[in-house]
């Protein structure tokens, strides 16, 4: 079983004598409140990069895909486009894809066209689905780990995300 994000962080400070306090502080959280923001587990990968720094130890974030090929970067947009880019998909149809997968939507999209969809999620009386997901949900970069792990399989990688401390280990 896999930890979720304030397991591994508690497990951080623990580890590297960090406090509740400097970590909530590195990305200018409430420190009474940083907790919670670790559970909901709606962080960027930029946070949790500055939070590993905060401890003296880096936060990788990464897509690896069947073939070895690895793709990182400083936010989910720069990883998920660079991503969609290698395997030949739009970021329309990654939006299209994930709506249908985290809404358990029965719908094959394989034969699909991007406007044929487009026009299911319309006659749904779903609106925006595109624009809903690049200019609002990507563009403030708060997606869960479950969420990512989903965006992922879409474009059929894994999700990989720790912490390296100082010694080399991984939480």
């Amino acid at each position: 079983m896999e930890m979720d994000l304030y397991k591994r962080v508690r497990i951080l400070m623990s580890l590297t004598n960090t406090t509740n306090k400097a970590l909530a502080l590195s990305i200018g959280a409430n420190q009474n409140g940083f907790p919670q923001k670790l559970k909901n587990g709606r962080l960027t990968i930029l946070e949790k990069k500055t939070i590993a720094r905060a401890a003296n130890s880096e936060f990788i974030a990464k897509f690896v895909f069947s073939d070895g090929k690895e793709i990182t970067g400083d936010s989910l947009k720069e990883i998920l486009e660079k991503s969609a880019d290698s395997v030949g998909m739009s970021m329309r149809r990654l939006a299209y894809e994930f709506r249908v997968v985290k809404d358990g939507m029965k719908i094959k999209t394989q034969k699909l066209s991007d406007s044929e969809l487009e026009n299911v999620f319309e006659a749904l009386g779903i609106k925006n689905v595109f624009f809903n997901f690049y200019s609002s949900r990507l563009k403030n970069d708060k997606f869960t780990d479950s969420e990512i792990e989903q965006l992922a399989v879409i474009l059929g990688a894994e999700y990989q995300n720790y912490f390296i401390l100082s010694d080399g280990s991984k939480i």
